[in-house]
């Protein structure tokens, strides 16, 4: 056989094999590229899902904050009372209905972490590609997280409360605060809109002046109170951190979107 002929099979087969190599890369790349494609938009969803977690929290932070500056208001009208007597309050109707929404308004934030959450149990982290982005989510998770353990500290600061003014205020007054609290939570939108009781002010001062006089012989009525006052500042405080995180992170994926379009 000539050397001519022999060659021909073999620039055949190198032909063939260069199709083929050539072939597999192409799927390779279009794998990669659909890969990439199908990532970037599960990235996208997770965003948006984050974005919609984030002003959820954030307005649910901000009202509470709200909340902890009308309650730490509360009690230190209350605690204005109970040292000078009723004759320094303006509004003894009010008040008396004031008293147990001091430590209505204690209770713990349902945060919304399920798309954090998701990320971590399924790896999926990072698919978020900006790592400043991931940084201050994990901080700000971590944060809720350490803050979730002095939440639940407040809690049994307000229990103690419960118990000074069950024992201080007449059984009406407690249900028809507690009534009003378990509504859909109309108050919510009402920082100061404390349900009231129909007035009658002769009778409303001998009621304020019977709950005042509980108060001051129960020992446990102004640490309590106190208590009460302290955790509200660090409510605002904690709560405000907190807008201020979700804030920054929101306004850092809106600066993502605009770079990407």
């Amino acid at each position: 056989m000539s050397q001519g002929q022999t060659t021909k099979p073999v620039a055949r087969a190198a032909a063939e094999l260069l199709v083929i190599a050539v072939g597999v890369l192409i799927a390779l790349a279009a794998d990669r590229w659909l890969l990439a494609q199908d990532e970037a938009g599960l990235e996208q969803e997770y965003l948006s899902r984050l974005a919609s977690d984030l002003r959820r929290d954030s307005a649910t932070q901000s009202l509470r904050a709200e909340h902890a500056r009308a309650t730490y208001d509360r009690a230190d009208r209350l605690l204005a009372a109970i040292r000078e007597g009723s004759e320094v309050v303006e509004d003894p109707a009010r008040l008396l209905t004031e008293i147990p929404w001091i430590f209505l308004y204690q209770y713990r934030i349902d945060y919304a972490t399920e798309t954090w959450d998701e990320l971590g149990s399924t790896g999926r982290l990072d698919l978020l590609r900006a790592s400043e982005f991931r940084r201050m989510l994990g901080e700000y998770h971590g944060w809720i997280e350490f803050y979730g353990d002095i939440e639940d500290w407040w809690l049994n600061a307000r229990d103690q409360w419960s118990q000074v003014t069950r024992a201080a205020l007449p059984p009406e007054l407690l249900v028809h605060s507690e009534v009003q609290f378990h509504l859909p939570f109309i108050e919510e939108s009402n920082i100061d809109g404390v349900p009231g009781l129909d007035v009658n002010p002769e009778r409303d001062v001998a009621t304020l002046d019977s709950v005042l006089t509980r108060l001051r012989s129960d020992p446990m009525a102004l640490p309590a109170l106190s208590e009460v006052l302290m955790n509200s500042v660090h409510q605002v405080l904690i709560y405000e951190d907190l807008v201020q995180r979700s804030t920054g992170l929101l306004h850092l994926l809106d600066t993502m979107n605009s770079e990407a379009q």
